[in-house]
């Protein structure tokens, strides 16, 4: 009989890598892109759909940093005159084709986020993998780390209808490219990786 393990806890790293994992061996998407600025704010994950559309996933794991969300707004510089708020932007389809709320299981209830927004529990558990075996006494070598179940408790409302466009395509690859450029330059200075590769 195994040892029953307490339920890990789970933080916003572990929820988005989870997600991205899972959309990838699921399939349902052509590009999954964490942490991308689109506008003017920044998506915790934003998952592009063989279809065209474009979904927005807002990663919360407190209920504080929740409230805050319905809050965010662009500034006129130098004042405190509000140019954008964020949901604002989404209600008129300037942004994502569906947006839902990534959570801990229990930590929102669905009737708390806005009625056209989506809701998906997440629920951590310890995903212990076989990497190998021990070459003197061939026990088996494990890998284990904290991945997560995703559960869609409510389904988000279409907030546009075009389908995403060659040109908006366009800058979230430049972003992407950017990104990744600027940790590759990270790393060469690390010593961790050579302009050719792997060190």
């Amino acid at each position: 009989m195994g040892i029953r393990r307490k339920t890990p806890e789970v933080d916003a790293a572990t929820i988005i890598n989870g997600f991205c994992e899972r959309a990838l061996i699921t399939k349902t998407s052509t590009r999954v892109y964490p942490n991308i600025y689109l506008g003017r704010w920044e998506a915790d994950i934003l998952e592009l759909t063989k279809a065209g559309y474009l979904y927005e996933y807002e990663v919360k794991v407190s209920r504080k940093d929740f409230k805050i969300d319905a809050k965010k707004a662009e500034y006129w510089r130098g004042t405190n005159e509000v140019r954008s708020k964020k949901y604002d932007v989404l209600l008129k389809g300037e942004r994502v084709h569906y947006f839902s709320y990534v959570v801990p299981e229990g930590l929102i209830d669905p009737e708390e986020v806005p009625e056209w927004a989506g809701l998906i529990y997440v629920r951590p558990y310890y995903n212990r993998v076989c990497i190998g075996f021990d070459k003197e006494t061939g026990d088996p070598i494990f890998d284990e780390h904290v991945s997560a179940w995703f559960t869609t408790v409510k389904d988000p409302k279409k907030l546009r209808t075009e389908k995403v466009t060659p040109k908006e395509l366009e800058e979230i690859e430049k972003k992407v490219y950017f990104r990744y450029h600027q940790l590759r330059c990270k790393l060469i200075k690390q010593k961790l990786v050579t302009p050719f590769g792997i060190t």
